[in-house]
């Protein structure tokens, strides 16, 4: 793909005959599925430098995938990006600082290598107090940063606040 590629939308190229696919520096979105059943895919080069996750697999179905070279400049690991693949073994690129949500679900993997330079990341475990969902925040172990959660704070206030406006006019009502 051009390097100017900056999304690939959802199942663009599910069950085409590729065999190779390089994913340049500048995507910043692969749409869920884009590369699902491949049968003949077996390497994928990811350079995407800043990539987000999706909410379901991209490579899945790929039986033959094997290899998946992570650049150099790649920082993150987005969700489910490589989940459902028979994928065995990964070496990850020396600026890969963060692995988001199932990343690697239910693939076959057995041997990461991880670089230098990932985070020291640990995981907290909460329920939020308006919604009552459960939260998890993947934290900075040495300056207590937040680098990801799950679902996101703003995304639970929302919901907590809809349910209260909900909850005033039902009210009103009665």
């Amino acid at each position: 793909f051009p390097n100017t590629i900056v999304s690939i939308d959802y199942k663009a190229f599910m069950g085409t005959s590729l065999k190779t696919v390089t994913i340049p520096e500048k995507l910043t979105n692969i749409a869920f599925n884009a590369f699902s059943d491949c049968e003949n895919l077996e390497k994928v080069t990811f350079n995407a430098v800043n990539c987000g996750g999706t909410v379901s697999p991209v490579f899945s179905g790929c039986p033959k995938l094997k290899t998946i070279v992570i650049g150099s400049k790649v920082t993150a690991i987005g969700s489910y990006m490589f989940s459902y693949t028979p994928i065995e073994s990964i070496t990850l690129g020396k600026s890969v600082k963060s692995i988001d949500y199932k990343a690697f679900k239910e693939s076959k993997l057995k041997k990461i290598n991880l670089p230098e330079k990932l985070q020291n990341i640990s995981c907290q475990y909460g329920i939020h107090e308006g919604t009552g969902r459960v939260t998890i925040k993947m934290v900075d172990k040495e300056t207590k940063d937040v680098i990801k959660e799950f679902p996101a704070e703003e995304t639970l206030e929302l919901i907590a606040k809809a349910w209260e406006l909900a909850g005033i006019m039902v009210d009103k009502r009665l």
